[in-house]
């Protein structure tokens, strides 16, 4: 037995039954919860199967959970197991990172599930992943069996890297296996194993690499590693590969002290193979207020 309803409805998910029907019949929302945010679908139709206790909703789907939200064009909801089927034009979103994808199976209960042909955005970190298959594992968990990976923001990035066995730490890192580094969609540099930070705290590793591309220098490519010496000290370590120019290096040290002392001193150094000579750049600051 199917009952179809055609008007704009809001509907309050709850592990008890009859605060469902309720919801349905009396068009408001109810907020009996022990400690838990409500869940609400809103949707153009409803339908519901009092057989497989499963409710189909159409047009503008729209799932808040807290400080998640999850839309669709169609979605299926599983009143038993609190699995949810959004379908077409899925976005997901929360305070961490935004995802589009086609379609995507998840447990409000757990907050895990499957995104399929998904794009991922760290919102914090500025960071944009994409994959066929992204598995949410947790709160802050995410593992793709492959993915590509960049900062750039334009709609065809310039650079990226793809890997394998993707596994992502929001807020701390990322690792992957095979990875290549592509410029305009050609791999340019390869590793049996890759691993990153993204994180918003201080810690030591390799930083997200810079790329482009100069008259003088043709393309270029910068890794900056970063190293917590102590919570008063740190350091940037730079290799930079020129492919007109030839290799550079580079290191920034700085330092901050009680009553205002501060400082940064930076040394760099690069062998030009055009020219044949050495250059090096040296300069140093020291700040007392």
């Amino acid at each position: 037995m199917k009952k179809t309803v055609q008007s704009s409805k809001i509907l309050l998910l709850h592990p008890m039954r009859y605060a469902l029907c309720a919801v349905f019949l009396l068009l408001f929302t109810c907020a009996v919860f022990a400690g838990e945010p409500p869940t609400i679908i809103t949707s153009d139709t409803l339908e519901h199967d009092r057989e497989t206790s499963i409710y189909t909703a159409k047009g503008s789907v729209k799932v808040v959970q807290g400080g998640t939200t999850i839309e669709a064009l169609e979605m299926k909801y599983d009143e038993k197991t609190s699995n949810v089927f959004p379908e077409g034009d899925v976005r997901y979103d929360d305070q961490k990172i935004s995802v589009k994808a086609e379609r995507a199976e998840y447990n409000l209960d757990t907050r895990t599930g499957t995104f399929y042909k998904a794009e991922i955005f760290s919102k914090r970190d500025n960071f944009h992943i994409s994959g066929t298959e992204v598995e949410k594992r947790g709160e802050n968990k995410y593992f793709l069996k492959e993915a590509s990976m960049t900062s750039c923001d334009a709609a065809s990035p310039e650079w990226c890297f793809r890997g394998n066995e993707v596994d992502i730490i929001i807020g701390d890192r990322i690792k992957a296996r095979n990875a290549t580094f592509n410029i305009q969609g050609l791999p340019v540099l390869y590793t049996p194993y890759f691993w990153a930070p993204a994180l918003t705290e201080r810690k030591t590793g390799f930083l997200t690499p810079a790329v482009g591309y100069s008259k003088a220098k043709n393309f270029y490519y910068r890794q900056p590693f970063f190293w917590a010496i102590s919570e008063d000290k740190d350091a940037t370590l730079i290799l930079d590969w020129y492919t007109k120019r030839g290799f550079g290096e580079g290191i920034e040290y700085r330092y901050v002290d009680l009553g205002d002392v501060g400082g940064t001193h930076w040394l760099y150094h690069i062998h030009d193979k055009t020219l044949g000579k050495n250059f090096y750049e040296l300069r140093s600051q020291h700040e007392k207020r």
